[in-house]
């Protein structure tokens, strides 16, 4: 009686089972999409953003960044920059948490201004992170994959990650408030809780030099005394303006006031996102939107 001769047994590679279990965990696939977001942003920075001209509030950071590192405070960095008679006068034009980021990277010898560029895309890539860890919160881990993707991708995020503007770490501040109040819905606790309490995440500065944080989703501001800002200008109608939180931003919106809501100048039509520095005007009132 003849035997039969098996042949080889065909056993799958370990491999690629072990490369499948890991892609089953969330944090692999929100890493790899994190790689994604850096490789957008920094062919972003390199492609187009190193060679942008260093003005306005861009070189207003840079600069200030590098005084902060040597030491001089927070200086107007124009005439701290002054190559003629260098000045150091103090300054709070703009909110301080860009310019210490950029600090820090300054005293571990990151001090031009493409260099300045390069770092701020981490703060993006940071974004993208923390929006899939609020997509899994809502709505399970496939939600914050996708959620993850559309933020590494969506040209307002990453657009600003390379152009040494504040819009970066605010939007992550933003984030990072929104992940840390959802957590404390959770779990409530005094860490989550001192987080939310100190994160200002937005807001206005009156003629007056007071500040309005924008702690609500929808901030009224109008003549009323129920509304959220009240001003006492004739040229104000009674509701005149919002200023509505979505998303990493705020927006304003003209309630149909009598006179008009601008900003910058420019006449409301529609919602207007605000950018850090923007002029609000509101009747005879101009207020400064201030993004952290």
């Amino acid at each position: 009686m003849l035997g039969t001769r098996e042949g080889p047994r065909l056993t799958s590679s370990p491999v690629p089972q072990r490369l499948a279990d890991a892609l089953r965990d969330f944090r692999v696939r929100l890493g790899l999409v994190a790689v994604l977001a850096l490789v957008v942003r920094l062919a972003w920075v390199w492609g187009y953003g190193r060679t942008q001209e260093v003005a306005g509030d861009q070189l207003f950071y840079h600069l200030q960044g590098l005084a902060l590192a040597q030491g001089d405070g927070f200086v107007n960095p124009y005439a701290w920059n002054d190559p003629v008679t260098p000045l150091e006068i103090p300054t709070a034009a703009h909110p301080p948490l860009y310019s210490l980021y950029l600090a820090l990277w300054s005293l571990l010898g990151f001090e031009t201004a493409l260099e300045h560029r390069v770092v701020s895309v981490f703060l993006g890539v940071a974004c993208v992170v923390v929006v899939g860890l609020v997509g899994r919160r809502l709505a399970g881990e496939r939600a914050g994959i996708v959620a993850a993707i559309a933020a590494a991708i969506y040209a307002n995020l990453w657009i600003n990650d390379g152009l040494l503007a504040a819009e970066s770490v605010y939007a992550l501040a933003v984030l990072v408030v929104l992940l840390t109040a959802y957590r404390f819905w959770d779990e409530p606790g005094w860490s989550r809780a001192a987080v939310l309490g100190v994160a200002g995440v937005g807001s206005l500065i009156l003629p007056s030099g007071q500040r309005i944080p924008l702690d609500k989703p929808v901030i009224i501001i109008g003549r009323l005394p129920e509304c959220d800002v009240s001003l006492s200008d004739p040229n104000v109608s009674r509701r005149h303006t919002e200023v509505r939180s979505a998303g990493t931003g705020f927006f304003a919106r003209d309630l149909g006031s009598t006179n008009g809501t601008m900003v910058n100048g420019l006449r409301l039509h529609s919602d207007q996102p605000l950018n850090d520095g923007d002029i609000l005007s509101v009747g005879g009132t101009h207020m400064r939107f201030e993004a952290l």
